[in-house]
Order: C-alpha cells, then structure tokens, then sequence
C-alpha cells in the first residue's frame, strides 16, 4: 500500500488498506493501515489531488469517520491518539459538525500537558476566537493587488509591506548564516520569498545548464515550505527552492506530484533569493478566504553545516505538528 501511495496511485493504496482493514483486523499492520485511511479521506490536500472523482469527494468526511470507528474497535488508543484524532476533527469540521470537532480539541487540551499537540488543540480555539495571545508562531500573508515581477530580487512592493519571519538553529549556530522568508497572496496566486546569508565555506557555483524537473536537492543550500491546507498536522505540500532557483516538491510524501509553479533566484556574493508563485488552484479546490488559516512549516538545510526553522519542534525529518500558521489577510 505504501508503495502505490509513494508513486502517486493513492485510490489503489486505499482499496489495498481497505482489504487488509476490513478482512485481517488481527494483523500487526491493520492499525497503521486504518490511520492512513484516515488521514487520507480527511485530508484537503489528497482532496485536491483526487479532484476528478466528484462522487468521492463529498463523501470524503464519512470515509474518514467510519475509518475512525473501525480503528475505535481494532486500536482504542490509537484511536484517540494525534494521528488519527486531529483528521478525524478535520472531518467533523468539513461536515459542518463543528461542535465534535470542539470537543475533541477541548479534550485534547484538558488531557495533555503543556506540549506541541496541546499547542495544536489550543491553537484551533484561538482561530476561532483571537483574543489572547496565539500559542502557535503566525505569518502573516498578505493581500496584494499588483503581481510582483518574479526576478528573485524581492525589490517588489508587496514584499515591503510583508512580515519577515527568521529562521534559527536549534544549536544557535548561525549567526553567520541567518535567513528569513515571507509569503502573499492574490486572487490566483500565493506568493513566498526567501533570503538567506550563504554559509561559510559552501559552495554556491550556479548552474547554465537547464533546470532538470524534480531535480535531487539534497546536496544543495535550499528552503523547504510546507503547506497542510486544513491543519490535520498529518498531511502536506512540500515546495523546496535551492540557492539556485531550482525546485522540487512532494505531496504527503509522494513526489509524483507535479504542480506547475514558478520561481526565480537571485542574490549577492554574500547572501541567495528567490521568489516563486505558485497557483491556488495547484493547492487547493476552494482558494483561501480573508481570515483563513493553513498550517506552514518553514525550514533551510545547508549540507555539512546546519539547519534551520521557522518553528519548533523542527527536524530534517519533518514534524508537521510543530508548524505555524499562515494567517491570509
């Protein structure tokens, strides 16, 4: 199953899970199987990428909570554990059942003590009133109504007027190296810019060759955002830009997804941009609305040197539920 979710071929992934859910709920695998198929039916980005299938997608919440009710009788404590309950709330909330959808954060919040999942929990009755301080790190994304010309150079005025959120080292250990991104959007584009100091004795040669498409980063300076559309700490978008302009991305894992999205590099001796635009409709099936929330992760690795994030807890292998929040003015 893991394998057909890896190479894009999601429907077959879960038909597979379904299988072993439903005839074999004593195998050792069933329980993982089961929470995938949660996350999977609840989750706004595997929403977009099935965008085809009409009839499947209005009934994606009830898959997600008849899953969960299968898992309640093969796992009870996974059942009410963060990877099946926070998707699970995602459901009750897409089917407007905001009230069990509260009572799940609330008890998450009166159960747990002051760690990151709390902090997710707390984190959704803030959205829904912000009146105290927020417990989760927030960027601001504003609105614009002139396209920046993409060129890497980040002179545009949109980004004058947007907050500039700073990287750090878990270790403390770039002073040398800081780095900083932001993020805007429009009425068909989220727009995301980064700067960073290049890093002592690393080398930044540029390429004239072609930019290969989902070309292997790991060997270079890059930032890596990602983007979880309903905040279910589970799934995501994952776009990288490196020193050079160059792009790869993922979707929950699977790098077959393949979006259409543009970037631009820049820089100095001292120090790399860039800028990409990527559409809407690449993200999402309904576009953000003013007031609107996504969950964001924001992190820089630099080979033989260190890494960065915006949030924490961070590492280089990802922990969703330590992002922030993109907050669309």
């Amino acid at each position: 199953g893991h394998q057909y979710h890896r190479t894009g071929r999601w429907a077959l992934a879960a038909e597979t899970f379904d299988v072993l859910v439903r005839q074999h709920a004593e195998h050792p695998l069933t329980p993982a199987a089961c929470v995938w198929l949660i996350q999977y039916w609840s989750s706004g980005e595997a929403a977009r990428r099935e965008q085809h299938d009409q009839a499947a997608a209005a009934d994606r919440p009830q898959r997600a909570l008849e899953y969960g009710k299968l898992l309640e009788a093969i796992d009870m404590s996974l059942a009410g554990g963060a990877a099946a309950g926070f998707p699970l709330a995602v459901a009750y909330r897409n089917q407007g059942n905001t009230r069990q959808a509260e009572r799940f954060y609330l008890g998450w919040q009166r159960s747990r003590s002051n760690d990151v999942w709390r902090a997710c929990a707390e984190g959704e009755r803030w959205l829904a009133t912000p009146v105290s301080p927020p417990p989760k790190s927030t960027l601001r994304c504003v609105p614009t109504d002139a396209k920046p010309r993409l060129d890497g150079k980040l002179d545009d005025p949109l980004w004058a007027g947007a907050q500039r959120c700073e990287l750090h080292s878990l270790l403390a250990d770039d002073a040398d190296w800081p780095a900083m991104a932001m993020a805007a959007y429009d009425a068909e584009f989220l727009y995301l810019a980064v700067e960073c100091r290049k890093a002592p004795d690393v080398d930044y040669a540029g390429n004239t060759e072609p930019r290969p498409r989902d070309p292997d980063l790991s060997s270079q300076d890059r930032v890596d955002f990602y983007i979880d559309l309903d905040r279910d700490w589970a799934t995501a978008y994952r776009l990288t830009i490196d020193h050079r302009g160059w792009a790869a991305e993922d979707c929950w894992r699977d790098s077959t997804w393949d979006p259409q999205w543009f970037v631009a590099a820049g820089g100095t001796d001292d120090s790399w941009t860039a800028e990409a635009a990527i559409p809407l409709t690449e993200l999402t099936v309904s576009p953000p609305a003013p007031r609107s929330a996504w969950s964001i992760g924001i992190q820089r690795t630099v080979p033989g040197v260190g890494f960065q994030s915006w949030t924490l807890p961070a590492g280089v292998d990802v922990k969703p539920e330590g992002f922030g929040y993109l907050l669309f003015e």
